[in-house]
């Protein structure tokens, strides 16, 4: 009889059960193993198995090798997170079966190509997207119009802001630090809902639109080291209570 057993022989070193968490009747709805030094392939195969799985976190361990288009068969995750596995490698397979998934943490990985954003095109559910630190990303924004959490940087992004981009009004926190993107910020005009916005080290040009001034819960920002001009806009929203601002190296 398959169980949860079986999946687990398949890390190295063998976790301990009581991090995985059962339903009354026995099925697994949780695998928590962070930071348990796994080293190996992750068995998604057999842990997509698990049909009521709905947490698989697995981040800051060892693990390597490709991530399995298997992962589709786990279609009751909302909770996935693979990051901080520095050779987990190849193109991320796509989640576009797994409908109720809501965050989503791959980065600081070694994923490669480009990301599956079509898998996004049906659903609005995701809150959490972070895939920073990866060799290279091309987004194509789909439906995420819940998202609260983009992390983007280092993943040697280049372009502009695609039109449609700054329908993301919803969202909070935005990272895409440490690219190649490039042209104005105008197309984030109306994300007026930001409280982090942190864009440094691109190539951005052009003034910092007058709109951010009117961002009233906007209290973090850096856009330091890119090539925008002219002054900070006049309104401030709610810059009194800045936690930090920073614009240096900039002309």
């Amino acid at each position: 009889m398959f169980g949860e057993d079986h999946v687990l022989k398949h890390f190295s070193p063998y976790p301990a059960l009581p991090l995985i968490k059962c339903l009354i009747f026995g099925s697994v709805r949780e695998i928590d193993l962070p930071g348990q030094e796994l080293r190996g392939t992750p068995p998604v195969e057999l842990i997509c198995r698990l049909r009521y799985l709905e947490k698989l976190a697995v981040g800051f361990n060892s693990l390597h090798g490709p991530v399995s288009v298997d992962l589709a068969n786990c279609v009751k995750l909302r909770y996935l997170d693979l990051g901080s596995n520095l050779f987990i490698s190849g193109p991320f397979p796509s989640t576009s079966a797994i409908s109720e998934l809501r965050y989503q943490y791959i980065d600081a990985g070694s994923f490669s190509g480009s990301f599956p954003w079509a898998s996004f095109r049906n659903t609005g559910n995701v809150v959490v997207l972070s895939v920073g630190d990866n060799v290279e990303f091309h987004p194509r924004w789909g439906n995420l119009v819940d998202l609260h959490q983009l992390e983007l940087y280092g993943n040697a992004l280049t372009g502009k802001f695609p039109v449609g981009f700054g329908n993301l009004t919803e969202l909070p926190y935005f990272h895409a630090s440490m690219n190649q993107l490039e042209g104005d910020l105008s197309e984030l005009r109306f994300m007026t809902k930001l409280d982090a916005l942190v864009l440094f080290r691109n190539n951005f040009s052009g003034e910092v639109p007058r709109e951010y001034g009117e961002f009233q819960k906007l209290i973090n920002m850096s856009l330091c080291y890119n090539r925008l001009t002219g002054p900070l806009p006049h309104a401030r929203g709610s810059w009194a209570e800045f936690n930090y601002i920073d614009v240096s190296g900039n002309f």
